[in-house]
Formats: C-alpha cells, structure tokens, sequence
C-alpha cells in the first residue's frame, strides 16, 4: 500500500489549525458548547450531561462497535472496554 504524499494538507490552513488547537476546541465544542446551549433551555446539567457527556458515551460505543466486526453479531462488553 502507497503513502499518502500529505504536503498539501501540511500547507493547509484550516488543518494546521485544527492541529495546533485540537484539545481546546475537542473540549470546548464536545463539553463546553452543549453545556452553554442546555443553559439556554434552563437545564445546565441536563445540557451538560447529554449533549456532552453521554454524546461522547455513544460516539465512543459505536465506533467501537464498527470496528470489531462492522456491526454483526453481538459484542461483548469486554471488547467494548
């Protein structure tokens, strides 16, 4: 399998960016932001622990879920963890 020749994406902008600043933004946009939006509806925690934290939860299940096995069958919780 060929390298992917990655100089343009080096030279991009928006990539180093993200790169120089990724754990502010994967903190401010993953907790920070659903924290600020549950405020507005009045439920701080409710905005916190939803859309922050069991957000992150699911994301993380699925993910891994995908990989052992793309989906089929039943996966343990071991593998899971």
């Amino acid at each position: 399998m060929k390298l992917i020749d990655r100089e343009d994406l080096d030279q991009d902008p928006v990539v180093r960016f993200q790169h120089k600043h990724y754990l502010p933004l994967t903190v401010g946009l993953g907790l920070v932001a659903p924290t600020i939006l549950g405020s507005l509806w009045g439920d701080v925690m409710g905005g916190f622990v939803w859309g922050g934290l069991v957000a992150r939860l699911f994301s993380e299940f699925t993910s891994r879920r995908l990989e052992n096995g793309g989906g089929r069958g039943r996966a343990r919780l071991a593998d899971l963890v």
